[in-house]
């Protein structure tokens, strides 16, 4: 794929908002960027100032169906092939390759061909942890497209090296990781594609890598979903505290994971609550620990990996 990362923090993140979800005048809760308006068929969330958003759904009723050689968004693509056509996105990454830019598509790690948000906080059905009720939000994405990221609130351990829309690490009898700056809220959600080309697994210590929630910064420890072969040398699935060196077992279940295999992984976190899951696979577990200045990312240990984005969604 190409262009660059898209790193979204806060209202930085530019979504495809839907728009048309029905509100209240009395209660009027709207996602950024829109407000709670009359129509013929009741109240509504619109955008400010009438602007649609960017939605290939929407299209009918924007001016660069009249104007597809016109250039709404100044990004040097005409309207009519450009992706986001209402938000500048010159380089037209699409990580998903859904036809949606990432810059406005509200569930970037998985192709829509149609890009639904019943609940209109700005997140997709298909990335909310909470489609029906408002409030979860988009607090980072991340593509790797430009290589590995090196920008304020990132924090990188070890020789990582960007390529292919990706970024990976080379590890041999250690640790590897990289992190962003964790919400705050106690309540997010984490995916990444993640692809195991090696493992060191011993007697001693386990082999993989995986996602990283509370994670500590400038450090391995973390509460991680992780791909990994065990000191008996069997493929799992697990949540496993990465604080010490040899990584500690808190859940997990077999599962026949392959090297230079892609995977998904998903990492839920409700408070002390984890759950990680791969298709329809998935171990949960209770968990207090903490850990400084506490990160979000990628944990590797004994093991070679590739990650091809991170996508992180919090909720109240």
């Amino acid at each position: 794929m190409r262009g660059l990362f898209w790193l979204a923090l806060g209202a930085c993140y530019s979504p495809s908002i839907q728009t048309g979800v029905p509100c209240s005048p009395d209660s009027p809760y709207c996602p950024d960027g829109q407000t709670c308006m009359a129509s013929a068929s009741g109240y509504q969330c619109e955008p400010v100032g009438g602007t649609t958003p960017d939605a290939r759904a929407f299209d009918a009723a924007r001016p660069d169906v009249a104007d597809p050689d016109g250039d709404d968004d100044g990004d040097g693509v005409p309207n009519g092939s450009d992706n986001c056509p209402e938000v500048a996105n010159p380089d037209q990454h699409d990580e998903d390759g859904d036809g949606y830019g990432d810059v406005c598509d509200p569930c970037p790690v998985t192709a829509n061909a149609v890009e639904v948000d019943s609940d209109g906080d700005g997140v997709g059905d298909s990335c909310d942890p909470n489609p029906s009720t408002q409030g979860d939000h988009a607090y980072l994405f991340a593509s790797f497209a430009n290589g590995v990221p090196t920008g304020t609130g990132w924090d990188p351990f070890g020789t990582w090296m960007g390529g292919g829309d990706a970024i990976s690490i080379a590890v041999d009898a250690s640790h590897a990781n990289i992190g962003y700056t964790m919400p705050t809220t106690g309540k997010e959600r984490l995916w990444t594609k993640v692809t195991l080309t090696a493992t060191g697994a011993t007697a001693m210590a386990i082999g993989g890598g995986g996602l990283a929630d509370e994670k500590g910064a400038s450090g391995n420890s973390g509460i991680a979903c992780y791909l990994y072969v065990d000191t008996v040398g069997a493929a799992k699935l697990g949540i496993v505290d990465t604080s010490t060196s040899s990584g500690t077992e808190l859940a997990s279940k077999p599962f026949a994971w392959l090297l230079g295999t892609a995977y998904e992984l998903v990492e839920t976190r409700d408070g002390t609550s984890y759950t990680c899951a791969t298709g329809t696979t998935s171990v949960s577990v209770t968990s207090s620990a903490t850990f400084p200045m506490p990160e979000v990312g990628f944990v590797v240990t004994n093991a070679s990996a590739t990650f091809a984005h991170l996508f992180v969604v919090t909720s109240p």
